[in-house]
């Protein structure tokens, strides 16, 4: 499954720290530059779950920190390629599509 970093706010946490957390945890990177990409409510009328999307740029490596019992291959790619993958279907996660939608009409792209 194609995803890109997330995970659950901790009490009290801001979901700015919140993407900086697990970007470092899931992925091993720093960035330079974090681009609000807005709110999500995935399943509106089923529940409240809502999802903050970022967009990071100025990418540095770092050492990845996954949590007890979480795996996962961290794949780099061309945005590009992620693009086409959202468009082929490949992506299939929603919060995914929707990050990488919104980021290539920012940029441009769409």
């Amino acid at each position: 499954m194609w995803e890109l970093p997330a995970g659950k706010l901790e009490p009290g946490e801001d979901p700015f720290e919140s993407a900086r957390r697990e970007l470092s945890e899931e992925c091993g990177l720093s960035a330079d530059n974090y681009i609000d990409l807005g709110v999500v409510y995935p399943t509106v009328g089923y529940d409240s779950e809502k999802i903050y999307l970022w967009a990071a740029t100025g990418l540095h490596k770092g050492g990845q920190h996954l949590d007890a019992g979480e795996f996962l291959d961290v794949v780099r790619m061309p945005f590009e390629e992620a693009l086409q993958k959202v468009l082929s279907g490949e992506i299939k996660d929603s919060k995914t599509q929707i990050g990488l939608m919104k980021y290539a009409l920012l940029r441009g792209k769409a």
